[in-house]
């Protein structure tokens, strides 16, 4: 898993919720002293947008088979798979230069290799969400 947000903060979400060994999750990384605390101090690569890509090849080292993302940060990171490539919810309204003046979902849409997906995706009433307590940024709502 390769994130935008802080590492620690995903190695505790992601291994607490659903199990993924915080070694399998990369994303920006704080220098920690010596009485292991983290500081202000970011490590390179910086994993947002091309540095996602940097992450990958600078720490795991190879291309992946498969890479999903949902987000104009992910697109450099998507173009390193060998294999498939999936794209969730992929915005339709902002057309972006760094894709030739096409929207996210239509720059997936014209790559053979990446399957382009829009499902429901709303807030379940009452549902305690487990990110919130960790202030993790709620994804917008599709309710298609």
């Amino acid at each position: 898993m390769v994130t935008a947000s802080h590492e620690l903060l995903y190695q505790g979400v992601c291994s607490d919720q659903f199990g993924i060994p915080t070694d399998h999750i990369i994303g920006v990384r704080s220098q920690i002293d010596m009485r292991g605390r983290t500081t202000k101090k970011i490590i390179e690569p910086i994993s947002v947008e091309q540095g996602k890509a940097e992450a990958i090849m600078s720490f795991i080292k190879t291309r992946p088979l498969f890479v999903g993302g949902n987000s104009r940060g992910d697109v450099e990171m998507m173009q390193l798979a060998t294999g498939l490539r999936i794209v969730i919810n992929p915005d339709d309204t902002k057309h972006l230069d760094a894709l030739n003046g096409l929207t996210l979902h239509d720059y997936w849409s014209n790559d053979p290799g990446c399957i382009v997906e829009q499902c429901r995706e709303v807030p379940t009433p009452g549902n305690k969400w487990s990110g919130r307590r960790y202030e993790m940024k709620v994804n917008a709502t599709h309710e298609k």
